[in-house]
Parts: C-alpha cells; sequence; structure tokens
C-alpha cells in the first residue's frame, strides 16, 4: 500500500482512533483508517477482525461528538 494523507494505518486499535477519524472528517477529501497494518503500509492483520469492528463502531458511536 502507498502512504498518502488519505490514509492512516494503525498496526492495532489504539486511543487515537477517534483522532484519526475526525481528523479525516475535518479534511476535504475525506480518508481511510486502516487498522491492521503497520506504517509501512505492510499487512499484519487483526486477532479478532469481527470483535474489532464492532469495537471500532462502539467507539466512534459513543466517543465522537456530534454523532456523524
Amino acid at each position: 500500500m502507498t502512504k498518502t494523507n488519505r490514509f492512516e494505518y494503525k498496526q492495532e486499535l489504539n486511543d487515537r482512533l477517534e483522532r484519526a477519524v475526525v481528523s479525516f472528517l475535518n479534511y476535504s477529501g475525506g480518508g481511510e483508517v486502516i487498522i491492521g497494518v503497520d506504517s509501512n503500509g505492510v499487512a499484519c492483520g487483526v486477532d479478532d477482525p469481527d470483535g474489532t469492528q464492532l469495537k471500532i463502531v462502539d467507539r466512534i458511536r459513543n466517543n465522537i461528538r456530534p454523532h456523524i
């Protein structure tokens, strides 16, 4: 994967997720947060994809105001 200003790579779900999401919400071109990829763009995966996805949705829903 090529690193650009439209992608934020995170090796694992961490405390900076909401900050990255809000940054892309404020950027006119938008962007994508990709979890399970290291800073060099190499896929490393996540242990529990379904559980991680549920955590992401829950954190975005509960920690970002106003709701998106």
